[in-house]
């Protein structure tokens, strides 16, 4: 496997960082251990360069709805669908939040109706409604409008 075939990762704010070499794409012979040394390398200069705490708002947000997506794809049930630390950490962001939840909602329906109730207060879904997911969405869009939320 050729390392050059790997580095489609390495995000463009490191290129120059890294002996060019080290991304040649004519390079062979590099073993799959090599390849998963460099790329906690660059994970961790990534990190040191570029923490977590320096992310906006936006970024933090996309970044744990890609951790939530990731881990819970499979799942089946929607209490460990909510459970999970970064659905956990969403709700945690506060308020500010919302308009984000809401676009997420309206261009990929998916379980974010505990997350809105948790940051809002209210569940402006009709009982004969629960379990449907596009009336859930519905509901929570017209409700978002009606109060004024933009996204």
């Amino acid at each position: 496997m050729r390392f050059a075939e790997t580095s489609t990762w390495l995000p463009t704010s490191l290129v120059g960082v890294y002996p060019p070499s080290l991304f040649d794409t004519e390079s062979e012979g590099v073993g799959d251990d090599a390849i998963t040394l460099a790329r906690r390398f660059i994970d961790a200069t990534k990190h040191y360069r570029f923490p977590i705490t320096r992310q906006t708002t936006v970024e933090k947000f996309q970044s744990l709805i890609s951790e939530w997506k990731n881990d819970t794809h499979l799942m089946s049930s929607s209490t460990s669908m909510i459970l999970h630390k970064a659905y956990q950490q969403i709700i945690g962001m506060g308020p500010t939040v919302i308009p984000l939840i809401l676009r997420e909602l309206q261009n990929s329906p998916d379980h974010w109706f505990a997350a809105l109730k948790a940051l809002t207060g209210i569940d402006p879904v009709a009982p004969s409604d629960r379990g449907k997911l596009g009336a859930m969405t519905n509901a929570w869009l017209e409700w978002a409008r009606r109060q004024g939320y933009s996204w």
